[in-house]
């Protein structure tokens, strides 16, 4: 070639890396990949737990035993938002000492059948803190779900003895 030539694909000898049906196998490979990896990210855990089509309360950890010192602090706080927030949850005048982390399995089925009618999913196999403040019919339950973030918040949900929500409180 001399300067001034026309370059064109003839004249470069070019031939192809693959063949349009390897190209299409690598895409669909890397499409899927992708897929996989995507869905991890945006569904976390509780994807793989909606996979498998269980619910389940997280037992006692560090992460519960901060939670039920939340709402121990919310039991017995004294500034003026905390006892707002208190009386319209319900938690006014319960007694700190029966703020304890729930593990029955009825328990947990309800907790999570709950969060599916407030959120509207269908089964979503939540992984959760529950945690029980008072007892009877003056029970509360803080539901938490350790992924679900609003920016640097958790939020925690309020339930009465039956499920009824109440309120969604940021942490």
């Amino acid at each position: 070639m001399q300067s001034g030539d026309v370059i064109t694909l003839d004249n470069l000898n070019l031939r192809p890396l693959a063949t349009d049906l390897e190209v299409e196998g690598m895409f669909k490979r890397v499409l899927s990949c992708v897929a996989i990896v995507a869905s991890s990210l945006l569904l976390g855990p509780n994807a793989a737990m909606a996979q498998r089509g269980g619910s389940q309360c997280l037992g006692p950890d560090s992460t519960s035993a901060a939670v039920v010192d939340f709402v121990r602090k919310l039991i017995k706080g004294t500034n003026i938002h905390i006892d707002s927030l208190r009386d319209n949850v319900g938690l006014a005048g319960l007694d700190t000492s029966f703020v304890t982390v729930v593990t029955s399995s009825k328990t947990c089925a309800s907790a999570a059948t709950a969060m599916d009618q407030l959120l509207k999913v269908s089964p979503s196999g939540w992984l959760l803190y529950v945690i029980q403040a008072g007892t009877g019919t003056r029970t509360r339950l803080i539901v938490e779900d350790p992924n679900d973030k609003a920016g640097e918040w958790l939020r925690a949900w309020v339930f009465d003895s039956h499920f009824n929500f109440l309120k969604a409180i940021l942490k």
